[in-house]
């Protein structure tokens, strides 16, 4: 009876985390903006992030020689890289 009241218990808890982390304030990267081009030869790296439970949305963070941009996942460009990552292995 003890490990059904710790189970229920967990269940609850697992269920309203997940509810806080869908509900509550978002930790996404890209909070400032996109941009929907950059110039393929000041790219250093380009990593796409999926939707998760802390960001509900694709971000897609370019590194530049000197900074980080966030591009567009709705650009021509930002699908173009998107398709290209899904190719990935």
């Amino acid at each position: 009876m003890r490990g059904l009241i710790l189970a229920v218990a967990f269940v609850t808890l697992i269920i309203s985390t997940q509810a806080f982390l869908m509900h509550g304030r978002q930790r996404c990267l890209c909070v400032r903006g996109t941009v929907t081009n950059i110039n393929p030869k000041n790219m250093i790296r380009v990593t796409v992030y999926p939707r998760s439970p802390t960001c509900g949305r694709v971000e897609i963070v370019v590194k530049l020689k000197s900074t980080f941009k966030c591009l567009n996942p709705n650009s021509e460009m930002g699908r173009r890289i998107q398709a290209v990552w899904n190719m990935k292995p």
